[in-house]
């Protein structure tokens, strides 16, 4: 690969084309572009990320210029403004000025309208890439690609230039040059964009209401792009073009990829523009003809005409010193034995803590002389994720993971853990898991041990302080406390904080200890064991008018078991929404009924619940079943009629809330109870259900189980059934995220309306959320009838239950 043409590699998707370029890097000696995909139709509102248009502009580069480039598939069925026509990287240097992309010189001024013409925005402070910030002489800015620059200038020559923390902005080392891609597929200079700007700016449709000029201007400019279609490529002809090879790797899944993306890329530009897709997006057959030429690289032995045969590291110990038995069997046998460490400083550890074998710690300058290596044991630091090991060639390449158990997962306390520096701000309370309570002081950039990082200042009570380094940022959580008072500060080397942390470890046995005597109980005390199916329950699932899939009837027939055991049931099923829960609930019901059993179903809503009541009635309308629900729907004296019928054993189903845990609410011979979506009760209804879970057969059913629940049901505490697969010709669930238009609400809509749907338009403001549904009539013009949120809430409720039937 590395003395021979181009190769463009095709991987299912981003994060598999990630990992194997970082793999590439490694055995190829150089750094391997990713080519992601743009991601966002032509036409929206919404442009590619910064990041993404320099990594695309990088990676098109690289394939030119004779590189290995790796791609997401979904890249070969968009195509794009040619690299000759988007604008070229500046390069800074110190001791020169900058240069343009076409090598001319460019002074300080003209500098900072070139960054505005190549998609950068002037911000006060540089936080984001894609932004620029200017005071005085001094430039930072942070590329689409690479880190944040700061450049020192001295009249229109770089003086100095360095790189710094958007965090703390403080800087953290020196560079001698750095290049700077765009941050925007066009040059928002060129004539040509600035007249079809000029022409979305013109163009009627009245989508100026609530958007000031600023924000027209930009929508104008992404959607500008559209006119460019007819120079666009594809990433197929750049690669013919530039005489680039084509590999694809798991061809299998390449596949399913192209067609989902092309699926979703119809859906998105619509049947009805299919003469404006054709310049905007290349056709699925166009891409899988190209594919079929392509190398095919799998895991997978079947008739390649070019073969790698391998294995995975099988070795599995807690560090490499205790791997020490098998390394040296490997290398007895004469094997080149290469581990792979993340760090320089890692490897070299390693190799000093080994007893019986010695290590060469191979570094770059070592790697560079192309020797073969004798067997052996080698260290090296580099960025492998995955390994092999080759009889044939004597060689095993094994990353440090794979010598090693993964160690036990790090139990987090729930609540708000931070992800980004940006989450707190100096003067916040946080918790710092080992130390307790303190208060955030700022961002610090320090050098220790030849590593700059930036590390959070944490202030304990006496003046203590703690740097926090960003690899440990989960360790602190935001504080979260009863009440308004500040929280008292911990003493570092204190005992409260230990104190408070064996408190709450004592709390979690006791409740553990609460929890396990209450499912022992249940298996201890002897239930009711249900008969076996009888003709009616034939009857019901010879009604039932889907095909159940594999899991669902998996969960039917243990429910069934469970229930036919003489012990009571406690049985979670989990699966998605429109999985088929809830018909597994209905077979338990029924089952319960057949045995002259009562089934409570409680629900945390009471929308769900009139969902549930037009479900079980519809189910055993041709069955001597009598389903009620008690909710705020019923009238008090509907309500005591109902009860004193379950009472009377008349009702077999109540479905209801939490209403149903009341003191008035007495069954006859009650037998099952269908909990739904348990986690949303509050804990006073959960110590009435544990109490009742100790007499009759309990089913749950849930789309999120709260992790307690999870637990115990993957501990064996209660057991669990889970429905994976969804029903057949259930489509999956797509989520399109773009700014606000109207044209684009209306299309989305009747589309919806057209095929016999419905739709629900959430609306972010109560007070104004009357104009909304009144702009939103006028939008349609009428053609559908909208139910607005009103003052009452039985009102609204009674809104939303016509969505339901």
């Amino acid at each position: 690969v590395a003395a021979a043409s181009p190769w463009l590699v095709v991987a299912a998707d981003g994060e598999a084309a990630t990992r194997l370029a970082g793999d590439l890097a490694v055995y190829l000696g150089g750094e391997v572009p990713v080519l992601p995909a743009r991601g966002v139709r032509y036409g929206g509102d919404v442009a590619p990320a910064a990041h993404v248009v320099g990594e695309r502009q990088r990676a098109l580069a690289a394939l030119a210029a004779g590189g290995v480039v790796v791609c997401e598939a979904a890249a070969l069925l968009e195509r794009f403004l040619p690299l000759a026509l988007q604008p070229a990287p500046l390069v800074l240097a110190e001791g020169e000025e900058p240069r343009a992309g076409d090598g001319g010189r460019l002074g300080f001024e003209a500098l900072v309208r070139r960054l505005v013409a190549m998609g950068y925005e002037r911000v006060e402070q540089v936080r984001a890439r894609g932004e620029f910030a200017v005071r005085g002489g001094l430039l930072d800015v942070y590329p689409s690609v690479g880190e944040p620059l700061r450049a020192e200038f001295w009249g229109d020559e770089v003086e100095r230039l360095r790189t710094f923390s958007v965090y703390s902005q403080r800087t953290t080392g020196g560079v001698a040059a750095a290049e700077v891609h765009a941050a925007f597929e066009v040059d928002l200079d060129d004539p040509a964009y600035g007249a079809a700007v000029a022409r979305e700016l013109a163009r009627p449709g009245g989508e100026g209401d609530g958007h000031d000029g600023d924000d027209l201007q930009r929508r104008a400019r992404v959607r500008a792009l559209a006119a460019f279609a007819d120079r666009f490529t594809s990433l197929g002809d750049v690669a013919a073009d530039g005489g680039a090879r084509l590999a694809v790797v798991d061809p299998d899944e390449v596949g399913r990829t192209l067609a989902d993306v092309s699926g979703e890329l119809a859906a998105v530009y619509g049947e009805a523009a299919a003469g404006l897709r054709e310049p905007l997006v290349v056709p699925l057959a166009e891409a899988r003809r190209r594919l079929a030429a392509a190398t095919r690289l799998e895991t997978v032995s079947r008739d390649q005409r070019l073969r790698f045969v391998a294995s995975r590291p099988q070795l599995a110990a807690r560090t490499v010193a205790d791997a020490e038995r098998d390394l040296h069997r490997m290398v007895a046998d004469g094997y080149r034995v290469v581990v792979v460490f993340r760090h320089q400083g890692e490897a070299e550890r390693a190799a000093y803590r080994l007893r019986r074998l010695s290590a060469e710690v191979l570094t770059p300058e070592l790697l560079s002389r192309h020797g073969e290596a004798a067997p052996g044991l080698y260290f090296v630091a580099a960025p492998l994720r995955e390994g092999f090991v080759s009889a044939r060639l004597r060689l095993a390449v094994l990353p440090e993971r794979a010598l090693r158990r993964a160690p036990a997962r790090e139990r987090r306390l729930p609540g708000a853990r931070l992800t980004s520096f940006f989450e707190v701000r100096p003067g916040d309370y946080v918790v710092h898991e080992d130390h307790g309570v303190a208060r955030f002081a700022g961002l610090e950039t320090r050098t220790v041990a030849g590593v700059t990082r930036d590390y959070l200042l944490l202030e304990f009570r006496d003046g203590d302080r703690v740097f926090v380094p960003h690899e440990q940022l989960a360790k602190v959580s935001r504080y979260i406390g009863a009440g308004g008072a500040p929280p008292t500060l911990d003493r570092l080397g204190g005992k409260h904080w230990q104190t408070v942390k064996a408190r709450a470890r004592h709390a979690v046995r006791e409740m553990a200890g609460e929890l396990l005597e209450l499912y022992a109980a249940r298996q201890a005390v002897p239930g009711f064991a249900f008969p076996p199916d009888g003709e009616l329950m034939r009857r019901l699932e010879d009604s039932f008018p889907y095909e159940e899939t594999d899991d669902q009837q998996t969960a039917i027939d243990e429910v069934k078991n469970d229930m036919e055991s003489p012990h009571p049931m406690d049985r979670l099923v989990c699966g998605d929404v429109g999985y088929g829960k809830t018909e597994v609930a209905v077979r338990a019901a029924f089952k319960a009924a057949e045995a002259g059993k009562q089934t409570l179903v409680l629900v945390p809503t009471t929308i769900l619940a009139e969902q549930h009541y037009l479900t079980f009635r519809e189910r055993f309308a041709e069955l001597p079943v009598r389903v009620e629900m008690v909710s705020r729907f019923r009238t008090a004296a509907e309500q005591r009629r109902i009860l004193a019928a379950f009472a009377a054993g008349e009702v077999d189903v109540l479905i209801g809330t939490h209403r149903l845990l009341g003191s008035d609410v007495r069954p006859r011979d009650l037998g099952l109870v269908v909990i739904d979506e348990e986690q949303r009760f509050g804990v006073r209804q959960k110590e009435q259900l544990r109490r009742l879970k100790l007499q009759v057969d309990v089913l749950s059913l849930s789309a999120t189980p709260i992790p307690r629940t999870l637990q115990m049901s993957l501990s064996g505490i209660r057991d669990i059934s889970v429905i994976e697969t969804p029903p057949r010709g259930r489509h999956e669930i797509r989520t399109y995220i773009g700014e606000y238009r109207d044209e684009l609400v209306r299309v989305a809509v009747e589309k919806e309306l057209a095929r016999g749907g419905q739709v629900f338009y959430l609306h972010n403001r109560v007070e104004t959320i009357d104009r909304a549904a009144e702009h939103l009539g006028q939008l349609l013009a009428g053609r559908v009838q909208l139910h607005q949120r009103v003052a009452q809430s039985v009102e609204l409720l009674a809104h939303a239950l016509d969505l339901v039937r």
